[in-house]
C-alpha cells in the first residue's frame, strides 16, 4: 500500500450501508483519517423462530437476500475502528488488532449492517462453533462466545429496542459519540497527529519477520470438522 490509500476491516457477515469511498468524500472531514463503525445489529425474533419451526421459512429461504429476510435491528451502541488512512510509517505488529497511532478519528461513524443472527439453523452452529473455539486458552477473553444456547440470543417481538427498517430507506444514525475522546484531549490528538507521527511511529514495535498464522491445535481442529459434519 501507498500513503493515502484506505483500508478497511470487515466481517463476514456485514454489509456497508454507504460505499467506503462515498462515506470517505461525503462523512469525513480532510483532517480525519480513522472511522468507527456504526452497527445496526439485525436480529432473530421469536415471531421468526416460530416460522422456522413451523416450516414456514426453510433453509430453502436462504436464496433470498438477507435484507429481506431480516429487518429488525437494534443501534449498537459499542464502536471499533474499521475505516483507517495508511500511511507509510505505522507500525501494526501481531499484537494489537489495529495500527498504533492509526488516525484522528472521524465523527460520522461509518453505518454497518450486521446480520449474526440469521435462521435458527444458522445460529445454533454458529453457537457452536464458538463454544469449541472458548476451549483455545487465546480465546476465553471473548466474553460473548461463551453463551451455547443459541435461544439466547432471539429478540423478543415485544422488545422496544427493536427498529424496523425497510430496504431502500436511509437508517436513523444515533448520535452516539462514545468513540471520540473529550474535547481537550481530542484537541491534543489533532495536534499529535498532524505533527508528530513519523516520530511516535518510530517508537512503536515493528512486525517481526517470523511472525506468521498461528496454527490451530489438533484437538480443536478434529472438534470443528465434526461439529461441521453433524
Amino acid at each position: 500500500m501507498r500513503d493515502g490509500d484506505w483500508f478497511l476491516r470487515v466481517d463476514a457477515d456485514e454489509f456497508h450501508h454507504i460505499p467506503p469511498p462515498e462515506f470517505v468524500a461525503t462523512e469525513m472531514r480532510p483532517y480525519e483519517t480513522i472511522a468507527y463503525h456504526q452497527y445496526y445489529d439485525f436480529r432473530l425474533t421469536e415471531s421468526e423462530v416460530k416460522l422456522w419451526e413451523s416450516s414456514q421459512e426453510t433453509a430453502a429461504d436462504r436464496s433470498r437476500p438477507i435484507q429481506e429476510r431480516r429487518r429488525w435491528f437494534t443501534p449498537s451502541v459499542y464502536s471499533e475502528p474499521r475505516l483507517c488512512k495508511y500511511r507509510a510509517t505505522m507500525q501494526w505488529p501481531p499484537t494489537v488488532s489495529f495500527p498504533f497511532n492509526a488516525g484522528f478519528v472521524a465523527r460520522a461513524r461509518l453505518p454497518i449492517r450486521h446480520y449474526p443472527h440469521r435462521d435458527p439453523l444458522q445460529l445454533s452452529l454458529r453457537c457452536k462453533l464458538r463454544a469449541i473455539m472458548m476451549a483455545d486458552r487465546e480465546n476465553r477473553s471473548i466474553l460473548h462466545w461463551s453463551e451455547a444456547d443459541w435461544r439466547n440470543f432471539i429478540a423478543r417481538d415485544d422488545d422496544p429496542a427493536l427498529v424496523y427498517w425497510r430496504p431502500g430507506t436511509d437508517l436513523t444514525r444515533p448520535a452516539y459519540n462514545t468513540h471520540l475522546a473529550k474535547p481537550h484531549i481530542r484537541l491534543l490528538q489533532r495536534v499529535t497527529h498532524q505533527m508528530l507521527l513519523p516520530i511516535l511511529d518510530r517508537s512503536r514495535p515493528t512486525w517481526p519477520n517470523q511472525a506468521g498464522p498461528r496454527p490451530l491445535p489438533e484437538h480443536l481442529t478434529a472438534l470443528l470438522k465434526g461439529a461441521l459434519t453433524d
